[in-house]
């Protein structure tokens, strides 16, 4: 497994203007508010996502839309049902990217990339329609930065180049993750910049704002096809708590 200690050094971005100017958001659970609150957003040691999709250690994983927050933050009140620490609201941090400050894209996100343009190389047939999603990014939106990421892994990392049809292919996510610590300057701000998609800090961050959505304005479908307008509605119905 890759070290938090090699990210850090040695491929971790510092914050660009075009960062520092941006917005973040982080879903999370009821039980881990006032830990935030006071503490910041830090890496947690369980996850809901086991084995190899298992994030990587020592890093704290935001995203660029509110509704990608959400939908972390609704399946974490799922889970927080077996653990009897649920109540009646989503809770969604805000962050101020001034406040990052060791930064490299998302792995998955990376391997979101390279699937969408395996797809519309190997399967056009079963390319989503334009807007569709694979998985929780809408990466498909933008077909030259899918072949850009593409063609860089393919002369720099020609065996993570495993055209598969499944989502959960752990070799492919393997290899992105060994990846990861040997990307480029270069490649690594383009993708923070022009990305719709995650990131990770190094460090814990300390956000800004606090949006508590009643759970009840949530559509019962997360299919990302009809419910991202229902989702950012619910969205501009939060309680907005100044931090």
């Amino acid at each position: 497994m890759l070290s938090k200690l090699a990210l850090k050094r040695k491929k971790s971005i510092p914050v660009s203007q075009k960062i520092k100017i941006s917005t973040y958001y982080h879903g999370t659970g009821q039980d881990r508010v006032d830990s935030i609150i006071k503490n910041g957003i830090r890496p947690q040691e369980v996850t809901m996502e086991q084995g190899v999709w298992t994030p990587i250690r020592g890093r704290v994983y935001i995203a660029k839309s509110p509704i990608q927050a959400l939908r972390y933050a609704a399946n974490r009140r799922e889970w927080s049902k077996f653990e009897g620490t649920a109540d009646k609201f989503l809770y969604v941090f805000e962050i101020s990217g001034e406040r990052l400050t060791d930064i490299i894209p998302d792995e998955d996100a990376i391997l979101e990339f390279l699937l969408a343009y395996s797809y519309s190389k190997y399967y056009p047939s079963q390319v989503p329609a334009e807007g569709g999603f694979f998985r929780d990014v809408p990466i498909t939106k933008n077909k030259e930065l899918n072949k850009y990421v593409w063609d860089y892994y393919k002369k720099n990392f020609p065996d993570v180049l495993i055209p598969a049809k499944e989502l959960d292919d752990e070799e492919t996510i393997v290899e992105i993750k060994k990846s990861i610590s040997k990307l480029d300057r270069e490649f690594i701000l383009k993708i923070l910049e022009e990305s719709p998609s995650s990131l990770s800090n190094a460090d814990p961050i300390h956000p800004n704002k606090l949006y508590k959505i009643p759970f009840y304005l949530v559509p019962d479908s997360l299919d990302k096809r009809i419910a991202d307008e229902l989702l950012l509605d619910a969205f501009k119905e939060s309680e907005v708590i100044e931090l």
